[in-house]
């Protein structure tokens, strides 16, 4: 009976708190959602100890009776909330009232919003870090070229490492209505109001803009972060906070262009800027060299016809070390030498005109094609950077061949690469043999939508690489267990990933009966 007992795994309500709230903290956030279907004692343990990873999304529809997000675990304690709804009501209140002792970040997608309503909440809200504002309702008419635009697929481009490390500024994809911010008299609020905690604020509204920033900006005096929507006025809110401001996301409109780019940003250090017409580019150029401290830039050019946007932003920008362009015109990377910090360079979307006699620029060590059209070999692009030590490579097109543009000179003028990441459709023979002369490489990445069990058996040949240290494959595609095995057997020194799992190596059974006399000999 007690070998019995002995046998049994012991329960989780065992095992520390602690020690469960460490493993949960390497789990990513879905995954950790999922788990609290596990048990109720997983349930209470995520949901009360690590809500920090998620937001309460409360929806409201006027059709139901009562609204969603009424019957709420009590016990549930959220720290980050967003609220869907035409303007904040009792019962969405009701909802903000239980939870404003511990929210960190508030979201308020909304039709109206009454000023003196968001007064009361932020009161209440003591610990608000974060505070978002836009509308609710999506647009129902574009303009012809917007639409045209938009038709272009810019949703399948390639995602870099810089949408990775800042995911909600680079999303532009939103195309709603702003929120009506109703801005009553709020005298007796103006007096006790005061938000130093809030350090993050998004606006996509409509409103008195004159009456707003003297009655509300006001209250915030150390608003570090913007996110924005600029239309007509909105020039006004930047310029107001213009003198604390590291970080910026902006998306300029045809009438806001003007006013928007004479503010000047001393301290950014991070902007994301979208560009939805035609610019001058004497304008945003001076615009540019007002954000002296700036280090990261991630620019979106939508409907861009101008061939020298890259030098431009090249000379107005010498001390940015993470640059990201995503355009759907031709492009040439003159100018490019003047970036002398550069450190991270990534282009999606555009036709680049390379250009092999331009001067070498030797700080840069990253670089980033995603969905880009050569007009030239890429060897041609690579030789202007000496010290270049990683490459992704993103195509999807279904019969592309990727290597088409690397020729014999590819591999004199990368040297010093030791990683590199592919994606495309179609993973075949071909795109191995060429990785395979990169003999230096010690991480490689493929990203393939398709990968055929024929060609499969190929990446044996690159797990043989000198100084390969990890071949890391992610593919749509069901592959045979035992095929996949005999991959990762081909070189147990070298680590072979395949979805995220580290593969076991499984060996034939003539390998196996081979390796069990070597090792009967050396007894």
């Amino acid at each position: 009976m007690e070998s019995e007992n002995y046998s049994k795994p012991a329960p989780a309500t065992g095992v520390p708190i602690q020690v469960w709230l460490e493993i949960f903290e390497y789990i990513d956030s879905y995954t950790l959602l999922q788990m609290t279907l596990v048990c109720k004692h997983f349930n209470r343990l995520i949901f009360n100890y690590m809500t920090h990873r998620f937001q309460l999304k409360l929806v409201s529809r006027e059709q139901k009776s009562p609204p969603n997000g009424v019957n709420l675990d009590p016990e549930r304690i959220y720290k980050h909330l967003h609220i869907s709804a035409s303007t904040l009501d009792s019962v969405t209140l009701m909802v903000i009232v239980r939870h404003a002792p511990n929210l960190l970040s508030l979201k308020l997608s909304l039709v109206s919003l009454n000023l003196k309503v968001l007064m009361y909440v932020l009161k209440i809200c003591t610990r608000l870090t974060e505070l978002s504002i836009e509308g609710r309702n999506f647009k129902r008419s574009f303009d012809f070229d917007q639409l045209l635009w938009l038709g272009k697929g810019k949703a399948a481009l390639g995602v870099s490492s810089l949408d990775l490390e800042y995911k909600k500024l680079i999303r532009f994809d939103k195309e709603l209505e702003p929120c009506n911010v109703i801005v009553a008299e709020i005298g007796e609020f103006k007096a006790t109001c005061f938000f130093p905690t809030v350090l993050s604020m998004g606006l996509d509204i409509k409103t008195d803009l004159e009456k707003f920033e003297c009655d509300f900006l006001s209250c915030f005096p150390n608003i570090t972060r913007l996110e924005i929507v600029a239309r007509v006025e909105e020039q006004r809110i930047v310029e107001r906070l213009a003198p604390n401001l590291k970080v910026l996301k902006m998306e300029v409109q045809d009438k806001a262009a003007a006013g928007v780019y004479q503010v000047r940003l001393p301290t950014l250090e991070v902007l994301a800027l979208k560009i939805r017409s035609s610019y001058q580019k004497a304008v945003l150029q001076n615009f540019l060299l007002g954000c002296a401290s700036l280090k990261t830039a991630l620019f979106v050019f939508s409907m861009s016809d101008d061939f020298g946007v890259f030098p431009m932003v090249a000379q107005s920008l010498p001390l940015v070390e993470k640059l990201q362009i995503t355009d759907d015109s031709v492009i040439t990377l003159d100018e490019l030498h003047q970036m002398s910090h550069l450190k991270v360079l990534s282009i999606k979307g555009a036709s680049i005109v390379g250009d092999s006699y331009a001067e070498l620029s030797p700080s840069l060590e990253k670089l980033e094609f995603h969905d880009v059209m050569f007009t030239r070999d890429m060897s041609d692009v690579f030789y202007r950077f000496p010290n270049l030590r990683k490459i992704a490579v993103t195509k999807y097109e279904r019969h592309f061949s990727t290597y088409q543009h690397f020729d014999k000179k590819f591999y004199k003028r990368a040297r010093s690469l030791k990683e590199f990441k592919i994606t495309l459709y179609r993973a075949g023979s071909d795109i191995v043999n060429f990785l395979q002369t990169l003999t230096q490489l010690e991480m490689l990445s493929i990203d393939a939508r398709i990968f055929a069990k024929s060609n499969f058996g190929y990446l044996k040949k690159l797990m043989c690489m000198p100084l390969l240290k990890c071949l890391d494959v992610r593919t749509e595609s069901e592959l045979p267990r035992e095929l996949v095995g005999r991959v990762a057997a081909s070189n147990p020194a070298c680590r072979f990933v395949l979805n995220g799992t580290q593969v076991e190596p499984v060996w034939s059974s003539y390998e196996s009966a081979k390796r069990l006399k070597l090792d009967f000999t050396s007894a």
